[in-house]
């Protein structure tokens, strides 16, 4: 009797029921993660991107991509001496197009989308959507050349940065820390920004430029490789990034300011 009494007294003593309450946890805890493990998974993956780029709910038809266009002026063809033909009529062609820069970018975009939406973003110019603002817009070009951009960085609500041109050219100046950053030799300069619709806070803003042209496209290029990132950085802030980017190439970009609230 007295074996089976110590034999009790073992089972009953505290540390044998937390152990055997630990084992019975964590065999439920293996069992419900391998059954809903994948399907809360997909769910935070959702809830990060619909959280970082805007609710899905306004997704397919509200997110809009605003390059800026270039206006070409073709020149008559008898100007073109080297052409043996009618040289009173004129080359035929579209009159507005996107730089080498914007294309990149949108390919940049589309690319990073179509990896968790079946819903390609719009492509609007500048023009069109110059009083919208229930959208998420990501916005292509400084302020120098995108009338959208422009309006964006010059309105009272935008505490980050704006486009100046002063006697040294232009610069990409910041308020945080009362900063200009130019071109400097080979080395371009970005800007990434996303905050709030002023008009409506369930849309985003995200604006993608450069003082050249390889600013733009590394830019966007640098915002759709590190916004996972981004986001857990930031979470649900209004950020600021400035960039640099080396030689011409969209790949060899690197963040050199931020700031955030």
């Amino acid at each position: 009797m007295e074996i089976w009494e110590k034999i009790f007294d073992v089972i009953t003593s505290e540390t044998v029921k937390a152990g055997i309450l630990a084992s019975l946890l964590a065999t439920s805890i293996w069992v419900l993660g391998s059954k809903y493990g994948p399907i809360l998974l997909e769910f935070l993956l959702r809830f990060r991107t619909r959280l970082f780029w805007g609710s899905s709910r306004y997704f397919k038809d509200k997110t809009i991509i605003v390059p800026d266009v270039l206006e070409i002026d073709y020149p008559p063809l008898k100007d073109l001496f080297f052409l043996k033909i009618n040289r009173n009529h004129h080359i035929n062609g579209p009159r507005k197009v996107y730089g080498e820069s914007n294309i990149s970018s949108i390919q940049y975009i589309n690319q990073t989308f179509g990896k968790f939406t079946r819903h390609a973003p719009k492509i609007k110019n500048d023009l069109e959507v110059k009083n919208l603002w229930d959208a998420n817009l990501i916005c292509l070009g400084s302020s120098s050349s995108n009338i959208k951009t422009h309006d964006i960085l010059n309105r009272q609500f935008t505490h980050f940065a704006r486009f100046i041109q002063d006697s040294k050219g232009v610069a990409i100046q910041t308020f945080w820390n009362n900063k200009k950053y130019r071109i400097d030799g080979r080395y371009d300069k970005g800007l990434v920004m996303k905050i709030r619709s002023p008009i409506n806070k369930k849309f985003w803003i995200i604006i993608c430029a450069g003082l050249g042209s390889t600013g733009t496209s590394a830019s966007t290029y640098y915002l759709m490789r590190n916004w996972k990132s981004l986001f857990w950085k930031y979470f649900n802030k209004d950020f600021c990034l400035i960039l640099n980017v080396d030689g011409g190439n969209d790949l060899s970009v690197d963040k050199i300011a931020e700031y955030f609230y």
